[in-house]
């Protein structure tokens, strides 16, 4: 990290990888981030169910 005179103004400067990995860290432990991937993991099970439900059953 380090700063920059961009403009006239002084800003902050993050590498990306930086920036990414606390946007990670972040995403993580947000309670509603972990209740999307939950639903959406539920979802792609429920579908791996059917899918295989209905090979077992095909003559």
């Amino acid at each position: 990290m380090g700063w920059e005179i961009r403009d006239g103004q002084r800003c902050r400067v993050v590498e990306k990888s930086v920036l990414l990995k606390w946007w990670r860290e972040r995403m993580k432990n947000d309670p509603a981030h972990q209740y999307r991937l939950r639903a959406q993991r539920n979802a792609e099970a429920a579908q791996g169910d059917l899918r295989r439900g209905s090979a077992d059953r095909a003559p």
